[in-house]
């Protein structure tokens, strides 16, 4: 599931299959679910942008 993506994130609660996972994601939110996807998002949008061209 993760193994093309060499910076994947993976939602907390993907730790319940972790052993059976070929691929692990490279980073995991503390939080499951949509509230996973949220820190993500709220994370991202904290990084700064590159300059526009």
């Amino acid at each position: 599931m993760f193994g093309g993506f060499p910076t994947s994130v993976g939602v907390s609660n993907v730790r319940l299959w972790w052993d059976e996972l070929a691929h692990k994601p490279a980073f995991l939110t503390e939080r499951p679910e949509g509230a996973g996807l949220r820190e993500l998002v709220d994370h991202l949008l904290t990084l700064p942008r590159p300059p526009r061209s």
